[in-house]
């Protein structure tokens, strides 16, 4: 960060969290996201000296909730997901940092929003989101500035009930409660093109992933499915991995499409084609038990698929027929 990148509102921003709140520049950097060594440089600027603490607007209960900051960990830091995204009109885009409470004891019942401009440091504004009754407390709203209002407006244009359900199931989840995993997704969100990875959607299943041996070497077995309930595509990917060597999906030996019915179609190796025909014709032609697990899978995999589009009709009422919804995906 540069000299002149410090302004009144980055100034005032990091003085109230230090002053007004008591944090130290470790937690403000986690919060707005930005460096210790920026909030340092903030702290010892000139702008900084200046500005006035913005007001404290939080009761004494959320300040005391944001000052136990080891207690606050933002969703990124509890599963792998991509954060909210809002858009106004023309102008620019939004996203959203959900932070939640891993205190068991604590009898909080909401999750921190801050609400950014794209390419900005420093939130429109943010506050705490009540999961029971989804309201904004009033007095945890902390605005400074560019539109906080019209933005709040479309965050509740968009949160439908499904969303509802993941942000309260990730409150849970952070919690320490014994939640459906699946529900920490936001599905109402997926793309119908994608294949969706078995394990990752019913983790509260614990899904178990196939281990098999091959010519005296050990392999895993990752299953995927469409889950567009119009597509009859009747098939599973499977990603085949080498234990030894790694389970990381840019690492796999190779993977098929297989047809539940018989028969695979190459989608990317890393071996010799015949060591993939070697290994369908060994391990997956003929497995029994194997296609009885896959047909299964992909059975609720499509069941997931309508119940999404159960929740977009619901968002879109009437007005778009179902090719309209899946085309515009």
């Amino acid at each position: 960060m540069r000299r002149e990148d410090v302004t009144e509102e980055l100034a005032a921003e990091v003085k109230r969290y230090r002053e007004n709140e008591g944090l130290e520049v470790r937690s403000i950097s986690d919060i707005m996201d930005i460096s210790m060594q920026d909030v340092t440089k903030i702290i010892n600027s000139d702008i900084y000296k200046k500005v006035k603490a913005r007001l404290g607007d939080r009761t004494q209960a959320n300040a005391r909730h944001l000052a136990s900051k080891g207690n606050l960990v933002p969703i990124e830091e509890i599963i792998n997901t991509e954060p909210m995204e809002l858009e106004l009109g023309e102008r620019e885009k939004y996203w959203i940092r959900e932070i939640y409470c891993e205190d068991s004891e604590c009898p909080c019942e909401s999750v921190r929003l801050l609400f950014f401009r794209h390419g900005k440091k420093s939130p429109v504004f943010d506050g705490y989101l009540n999961v029971k009754n989804f309201e904004f407390a009033p007095e945890s709203l902390h605005s400074i500035g560019e539109e906080p209002q019209a933005v709040k407006k479309e965050f509740f244009k968009n949160l439908t009930e499904s969303r509802k359900r993941v942000m309260l199931a990730r409150f849970k989840l952070a919690k320490g409660t014994g939640e459906d995993p699946s529900e920490y997704i936001d599905f109402s969100s997926l793309k119908f093109g994608r294949c969706l990875l078995y394990k990752g959607v019913f983790r509260g299943e614990d899904p178990e992933v196939f281990k098999v041996e091959h010519k005296g070497k050990a392999y895993a077995i990752h299953d995927r499915y469409c889950f567009n309930p119009a597509c009859r595509c009747n098939s599973a990917i499977l990603s085949v991995f080498e234990l030894e060597a790694s389970e990381d999906p840019l690492e796999q030996t190779f993977a098929i499409q297989v047809g539940l019915n018989g028969g695979y179609e190459l989608r990317g190796r890393e071996c010799e084609e015949s060591t993939v025909a070697d290994f369908f014709d060994d391990v997956i032609r003929g497995n029994e038990e194997l296609f009885t697990v896959l047909n299964e899978r992909y059975d609720k995999m499509k069941d997931l698929g309508r119940e999404v589009l159960e929740q977009r009709r619901g968002i879109v009422g009437n007005q778009k027929t179902l090719f309209d919804i899946q085309k515009g995906d």
